[in-house]
Order: C-alpha cells, then structure tokens, then sequence
C-alpha cells in the first residue's frame, strides 16, 4: 500500500498503550506510507479451531495425557506476542488432559534478557494467570540448569531447572523475522530461550545465523536454527504455538503442533504478513526513509530490526560513514534495555 501526502499515520509504544500517532512532515515533502497487508484479527473460535487441528502432532490434551506437570514457555515484553490471549486455550487442554493446577509453571524465555518486572508479567500473561499461576523468569547466569550432554558439534546443552524436570514442555512464542534463526518462534524459546550460559555463548559464537527472513537452511551449514532444533529434540520439546501477529499486534496467524512443522507453515505465512511491497520508483528516487519499529518497539535493542530494510534504498542521502541511505526511525523504547548480551565474539556485554 502507498499512499501521498505530508503526514503518516503509526501506531507505537507496544505493551504501552498500542496507540496512533501522526507524524507531519515539512510542507511539499512528497511522502509516501508503505505498510503491509491488512489481516484481521482472529476470532476466539478460530483460536480454538488452530488449537482442534494441530499441524504434526496430536492435540495437546492427547500429548499430555498422563504427564504430572507442564511447564509453559513463553517470551519476554522484548517481543509483541499476545501471550494473555492464547495462555487460557493452553489452560484448558492441559486440565482436560489431567495435568494438575499447581503443577503448571510459566517460565519467560528471554534468554540473556534481563528478568521481567512483575508489571511486565502482568502486562504479559494478563492479571489473572500472572495471580493464579506461578510465572518465573529465566536466569542464564545463576546456573540453576540441568545438563543434558553434548550436540554432535559439541555444543554443551543446559537447559533452565524448571523447565527440565516438567514432564510436558511447551513453547509459546511469536514469530518474528530473526537474522540468527531466520524467524523466531519454533526451538528458539528453548535454546537459547532456557539455556544455561555455556549453551548460550556456544549458540551465538559457534554457529553462522540463518539469515533475515530465511525459512530453510542451507545443505551443509550447522546454523543457528538447526542446532536450536536439535537441543530441543534432545530436550523432548513436546510442541509449540506460535502466533504472527497484524499491524496492530493481534493474533493473525496461529501455529499449534511440531516444533519444526508448526513453525514452518507459519514462518511462510509470517512472510506474507510482515511483506512490504516497495514501488520500484521508490526504490530509486527515495531521498530519506523514516521506518517504525512497531510492535518491535518496546526494547531499545530490538529496534534495529527497523533499519534493515534501507539496503532496498538506492537514492536516499548517504550516511558518511557507511554510504548507505539515511534512516530514521520511529520508537518508543518505553522499557529499560535487557542487560546482558553476548556478542559475536563471545564477551559477556552490560547493555
């Protein structure tokens, strides 16, 4: 879609009040809003419907029959996923399956994100799961991780305590483009979601990312999704729901079943969604790109995801010290940064 005029309608601050904002450019400036296709929201029954037919695996309720615990996890405030929407479907095929109440656990996967606040879970999971359920978040430093031996590679798998000794684990994440695993969701929450640190630095130093936006690895390369795929297996994942989210940050899209098939059919699907057609006289003669980072715009760290796309930008005024097209971008950042990361070559960094 592109429509002219000197004012472009957004939407920002995710998780803090989701809401429109118009930005006015100088008089006679010819702008142009490029936005992917509208999808609309799904409805409960279609939720529901998503959760009836699961893609590669029973319903949940069969694959959890006769477990004693379940452990549900889920990402962190850094990403736009529902979770309060989709957590009660969850709920309930979990009680019909027979999984007692108080053996349920919520862990938030944020890898070497910083702990949530409890507003953050509560803004997350919604007021009533955050009071009736325990929510905990993942620690990769505190070592409370369970070993599990070695990937063929060698990269050492720990995997967050919890998470390990429930007997049916589950993944609850969105489906984002990723420039390490291609696209979010899938294993990722498991590895490095609820790894421990040696796990971590393995899986961000050791192994080459997947490419932004790229849904199949190629022969021959170890990359960062096929090893995730593989602690997982290790780990027994049982399944996964993955939504992909509208410009307004609904649920659009959801993804129920098999780790890998689940997350492939919604990985295309998110291509679609997220897919931005860019006029070709655009592509030529844009002199400034101004990009939004919503619903990706909570954390200042994620917002970087708004600048990749200037490499599609052939005019726009050169930066002087990359010579690429100038882009501004509009954020909230409305949350303190994660703080901790570690970087490509393998330094533990405060943020």
């Amino acid at each position: 879609m592109s429509d002219v005029s000197n004012r472009a309608a957004i939407y920002s601050r995710a998780w803090y009040g989701d809401e429109q904002r118009v930005l006015n450019f100088p008089e006679g400036w010819k702008v142009h809003t490029l936005a992917p296709p509208v999808y609309p929201a799904l409805s409960e029954t279609q939720i529901a419907e998503a959760f009836a037919h699961p893609i590669g695996t029973p319903r949940l309720v069969d694959l959890a029959r006769g477990r004693r615990s379940a452990v549900i996890i889920i990402d962190d405030v850094s990403r736009p996923t529902p979770a309060a929407t989709v957590i009660p479907h969850i709920l309930r095929e979990l009680d019909e399956a027979g999984v007692p109440k108080g053996q349920i656990r919520i862990v938030v996967g944020g890898g070497s994100h910083r702990p949530l606040t409890t507003r953050e879970i509560t803004k997350k999971v919604g007021p009533d799961i955050a009071a009736r359920y325990d929510v905990v978040c993942h620690n990769f430093l505190d070592g409370d991780c369970v070993g599990y031996g070695n990937l063929a590679d060698g990269m050492p798998v720990y995997i967050n305590r919890v998470v390990a000794e429930s007997d049916f684990k589950l993944c609850l994440g969105g489906i984002y483009p990723h420039s390490a695993v291609g696209f979010g969701g899938g294993a990722k929450l498991m590895v490095p979601g609820v790894a421990g640190v040696a796990t971590m630095w393995h899986f961000h130093v050791c192994h080459p990312g997947r490419g932004h936006a790229v849904i199949e690895g190629r022969d021959g390369v170890l990359d960062n999704r096929h090893v995730a795929e593989e602690a997982a297996a290790m780990v027994g994942l049982d399944a996964v729901v993955n939504t992909v989210v509208n410009d307004r940050r609904e649920i659009a899209g959801l993804f129920v079943g098999d780790f890998i098939q689940a997350h492939r059919k919604g990985a295309q699907f998110a291509l679609q969604a997220y897919g931005t057609e860019i006029p070709d006289a655009l592509r030529a003669e844009a002199n400034l790109v101004v990009t939004n980072c919503y619903p990706l715009d909570a954390d200042p760290l994620q917002t970087g995801k708004a600048v990749w796309m200037r490499q599609y930008f052939e005019r726009a005024i050169p930066s002087p010290s990359t010579r690429l097209p100038t882009v501004s971008f509009a954020t909230a950042c409305s949350i303190n940064s994660t703080t901790n990361a570690i970087s490509s070559n393998g330094r533990l960094k405060p943020l």
